[in-house]
């Protein structure tokens, strides 16, 4: 107090309490304007889904990624995402939980030998901020599979039989096996 050479300085001292309430924010997503493609094979067939990607703002968020067929009664064989080097199976009628981040060319699916069509799945995005979570959901994630014809095994087996006059068919078994067995030929 005062001014000049008698200047007194007085400190008190106060406790705050300051509460902040947690907020998640929303998620970037970016989703493929064209669906990925691959061709049927006599291999597993793996498609990178070049776009798709999920991003934070908030790098003190937790973020949950849920990725399930878009029509609950559709049946396929088992699809392997990839992330990163770790593979999450899919099967027909459940759903798996991909971590987080997931940048644009990371995601890619591995469909078995012979499988053909196109598989639309929804993803579901949730960033959790304390007790808030913002979750964006039926983000659609399709791809297509175009499908080839394959050949079939043949088989003939032929009998050793003497063929004359009066008896001229050979009898022949001829067994045709499909190499493409999931129904689709």
């Amino acid at each position: 107090f005062g001014s000049g050479v008698n200047t007194q300085i007085k400190t008190v001292n106060r406790d705050v309490t300051i509460e902040i309430d947690a907020v998640a924010d929303r998620l970037e997503v970016n989703v493929p304007q064209v669906t990925a493609t691959g061709v049927e094979s006599v291999d597993a067939v793996t498609i990178t889904i070049a776009d798709f990607s999920i991003e934070k703002s908030d790098m003190g968020e937790t973020v949950e990624v849920l990725i399930e067929a878009a029509d609950a009664s559709s049946s396929y064989p088992d699809l392997t995402f990839s992330l990163n080097g770790t593979d999450y199976v899919l099967s027909s009628g459940s759903s798996i939980t991909l971590p987080y981040p997931i940048y644009a060319g990371e995601l890619s699916v591995t469909a078995p030998a012979y499988l053909s069509g196109k598989f639309n799945f929804t993803v579901s995005a949730s960033s959790i901020d304390g007790d808030d979570t913002n979750t964006i959901s039926n983000i659609p994630l399709s791809f297509s599979i175009e499908a080839t014809s394959q050949g079939s095994l043949i088989d003939l087996a032929t009998q050793t039989l003497t063929v004359t006059e009066t008896s001229p068919l050979v009898p022949i078994d001829i067994t045709i096996t499909p190499e493409d067995t999931d129904g689709s030929e």
